[in-house]
């Protein structure tokens, strides 16, 4: 594993005789395994490709297979609500405070979502025959109803929060939390909701290791910077998370 940006191309090459795979299908996990240069290799062969890829100043490190840290479902949160000293979280059926020091890592990303969409458009057609409608000659114009399928995508912002004891992943979910505000409080939008939380994490979890997308999230132009953590589903930001979960462990 890594946290370099590669030659996608260069790495391949070196990987693809290594796990005894086609190239094109190396090249094409590495751009998504955000991280992760090769898993479920034998141990001699991980290390000489460790040696390999900082022969091309990579510098990759080889994990046990069993020291991998493993991912634990996202668990939904409902309302939020961030201080100093830790984090309140109301779920389904459940509430609690976490104190800073439980808190593991914080992951932000943006999630892609595609949905069909039905675009209806009218057209009218021409007179039949000759003459106008109207005039004799003619038939009365016939009204179409155009109808067509596209798919659009959306991306919502996601935060994780992964608590140390017991191993957990709760989620903030653009558009599937709120957030707690004082009564008398005007609630702001959920973008500039979400850019406080990030504001939040980097001013009272000093202690919590916050991915690229959590640091994102307090900065002024937020939209400019989700290019590098914008995932088109869940497997995708799965992948991502599992990759930051062994950094933020592994070093």
């Amino acid at each position: 594993m890594t946290d370099e940006r590669v030659d996608v191309s260069a790495v391949a090459r070196l990987v693809a005789p290594v796990v005894k795979r086609p190239r094109f299908d190396v090249a094409r996990e590495l751009r998504t395994s955000h991280g992760f240069i090769a898993r479920r290799v034998p141990g001699d062969a991980a290390r000489r490709l460790v040696e390999a890829l900082r022969g091309l100043e990579i510098d990759a490190r080889a994990v046990p297979e069993r020291d991998v840290i493993p991912l634990p479902e996202p668990e939904r949160v409902h309302q939020v609500a961030l201080g100093p000293r830790g984090a309140l979280f109301i779920l389904a059926r459940d509430r609690f405070t976490v104190a800073w020091a439980g808190v593991s890592l914080v992951i932000g990303a943006r999630l892609g979502s595609q949905r069909e969409v039905v675009i209806r458009q009218g057209r009218t057609t021409g007179a039949y025959g000759y003459g106008p409608y109207g005039a004799g000659g003619g038939q009365p114009p016939v009204a179409d109803q155009l109808d067509w399928t596209t798919t659009r995508t959306e991306d919502r912002t996601v935060v994780d929060f992964y608590l140390r004891d017991p191993w957990r992943r709760l989620r903030v979910e653009e558009g599937l939390v709120s957030f707690a505000v004082d009564r008398d409080e005007e609630r702001p939008s959920t973008g500039r909701q979400f850019h406080t939380l990030g504001e939040q994490l980097a001013a009272w979890a000093g202690g919590v290791y916050l991915s690229p997308g959590a640091q994102i999230l307090g900065q002024r132009n937020v939209e400019l910077g989700w290019q590098d953590v914008t995932f088109m589903n869940d497997r995708l930001l799965d992948a991502y998370s599992l990759w930051q979960v062994q950094v933020a462990f592994l070093g």
